[in-house]
């Protein structure tokens, strides 16, 4: 009796690979993620440190020295404003999930923080830039 070249089993071990490598295939074409924590432009500006920023008392030159030179000038350097990325990860393709935030400072006439404003998204809905809020602001 002529004996099969493949039995069940071999059948089963060789199914269990092909779909091991259509997985493999398909983790590899995007549907992965991987996470990475981390923070473009400037370091991360904390809550405490805008909650220490004070209308009437901070000085522009407090704000340099806390926050260092901002990433725009606006309103004849009035207006500073910084921006800082957070990226949670990366997937394999060319996709990222991030979370932009804007900080904008006014400064009165006296040299003086006049006001202090947050513009965020979060990880689903973010923000490419704060400029249609950033403008009805100024214009208050």
């Amino acid at each position: 009796m002529i004996s099969p070249r493949y039995n069940r089993a071999d059948a089963i071990i060789m199914a269990c690979r092909i779909i091991l490598l259509v997985l493999t295939g398909v983790e590899l074409g995007g549907c992965m993620f991987i996470p990475t924590p981390s923070v473009s432009g400037y370091s991360v500006i904390t809550d405490k440190t805008i909650n220490s920023l004070e209308p009437g008392k901070t000085t522009r030159a407090d704000i340099l020295l806390k926050l260092g030179e901002p990433g725009e000038r606006l309103g004849d350097d009035r207006i500073f404003v910084y921006h800082w990325e957070q990226v949670a990860g990366i997937g394999m393709v060319p996709t990222s999930l991030t979370n932009d935030h804007y900080l904008a400072l006014e400064i009165g006439p006296d040299n003086r923080l006049k006001r202090v404003k947050e513009f965020s998204g979060d990880w689903l809905h973010p923000i490419a830039s704060p400029s249609h809020s950033l403008g009805q602001w100024t214009s208050e």
